[in-house]
């Protein structure tokens, strides 16, 4: 899988399936992805290091840190933003596949931590 840097610190390697897709990031200690939401369910496990995430559970927006060996799910159209507190290493899968990255082009939200 070719590795394409997405962002300052963001470099991503993805695949799809029909159905379904998996993204590994690379993210550099400082590393941002912005505030976003998309039509899809996102699985995040954290391979390796740590990131701080904000994100809406139970109705209230909150901050999460998640470490190597966890998981979190966002659910369809939850809003998510993410900041490496460590270089790390993440696995996420996203149920549909991402039309909006099968364009090639990069999503606003994405352009916004260059």
């Amino acid at each position: 899988m070719p590795s394409e840097t997405i962002g300052e610190g963001i470099k991503r390697k993805w695949f799809h399936g029909e159905k379904g897709q998996m993204t590994i990031f690379n993210l550099e200690k400082g590393a941002h992805i912005p505030w976003h939401k998309h039509p899809n369910e996102q699985i995040t496990y954290i391979m390796s290091g740590k990131v701080k995430i904000k994100t809406i559970i139970d109705g209230k927006e909150t901050i999460v840190e998640v470490g190597a060996g966890e998981v979190i799910v966002f659910p369809e159209n939850v809003p998510h933003e993410f900041w490496a507190l460590e270089k790390t290493v993440d696995l996420d899968v996203h149920v549909p596949v991402r039309q909006d990255w099968l364009t090639k082009e990069l999503p606003d939200y994405l352009k916004k931590s260059k």
